[in-house]
């Protein structure tokens, strides 16, 4: 039954822990425990970089959500104009001054969406990702 773990306290205050298991023996120092996980080379180890790379490549292309270049300016350019008229909304209406955030915004606007596309045209060719 190689279920069950061992605890028991080491030298310096240090806890180990042991499989009690028959043919798996001893105790590890908490730091220093057996690597888990696959081991070797190919899919599902540590070493397919092709897989991160396709899994990175899928999670922009669903922020991205397949939009064109065009989309993306016309989307960009909208969320501005919002961004503008709540602006004068604050200003004018609330009386309060919001122009020390603007330039975040529409940093963070036009990040939103042109990075994506731009790592999907580098990766794929396309900026929609298609």
């Amino acid at each position: 039954m190689g279920l069950f773990m061992e605890v028991t306290s080491g030298p310096a205050g240090f806890i180990e822990r042991g499989n009690t298991g028959p043919g798996v023996g001893g105790t590890h120092h908490q730091g220093f425990w057996p690597s888990s996980g696959p081991v070797g080379y190919g899919p599902g180890t540590h070493t397919d970089t092709g897989g991160i790379m396709r899994s990175i490549i899928e999670h922009v292309r669903q922020i991205n959500a397949e939009r064109t270049l065009v989309m993306n300016l016309c989307a960009c350019l909208c969320v501005v104009v919002m961004l503008g008229l709540a602006n004068l909304v604050c200003h004018y209406v609330l009386h309060t001054d919001m122009s020390f955030l603007m330039p975040w915004m529409l940093a963070a606007t036009a990040l939103y969406f042109f990075i994506p596309a731009l790592v999907l045209w580098i990766a794929t060719g396309n900026p929609s990702g298609k």
